[in-house]
């Protein structure tokens, strides 16, 4: 009998939403505007594809929409998640698909890894491949059952 409550209370647990992180936008500092206005105009005249190059160069390889799946979360079973990640890889946002749970963290990034805390304290780690193409994700939780995930794959759905 005790056996039953303490799981049903795990499965509670493990459904619970809690309220996003509040959203905070940086403010531009004033003297980088007339330095910029300054570099522009003593710019010459790119090609297209040069000006492509340097896009595809400086994009960050965080930001985008992700897909990947967890398998065998003790019981929980397969997770499908959706993650997009904003804000040069400060700026996380959640969805696992299964029951359409979201949550919003606030994020790390060192440029090779991004780091964030999600629900139930569980700490997450992202890193892109070079391809931009997919990323290894990793979540390790220290609740009542304490779990670390296997590096899973996730693909990029979209920039």
């Amino acid at each position: 009998m005790k056996i039953k409550i303490v799981v049903a209370a795990i499965l509670l647990l493990l459904g619970a939403q809690r309220l996003p992180a509040p959203i905070q936008e940086e403010k531009p500092s004033p003297t980088a505007a007339p330095e910029q206005a300054k570099t522009r105009s003593t710019k010459q005249p790119r090609s297209s594809s040069q000006s492509k190059n340097q896009a595809n160069a400086s994009r960050n390889p965080f930001d985008g929409t992700w897909a990947g799946t967890f398998k065998a979360v003790p019981f929980v079973g397969d997770v499908e998640l959706i993650v997009t990640i904003t804000g040069r890889g400060t700026a996380i946002s959640m969805l696992y698909t299964k029951n359409g749970a979201r949550f919003d963290s606030k994020g790390t990034c060192d440029g090779i890894t991004t780091r964030w805390t999600a629900p139930h304290n569980c700490a997450w780690t992202f890193t892109p491949s070079p391809d931009g193409k997919t990323a290894i994700a990793t979540d390790s939780c220290p609740g009542l059952i304490p779990y670390k995930t296997r590096p899973t794959v996730f693909r990029r759905v979209s920039r």
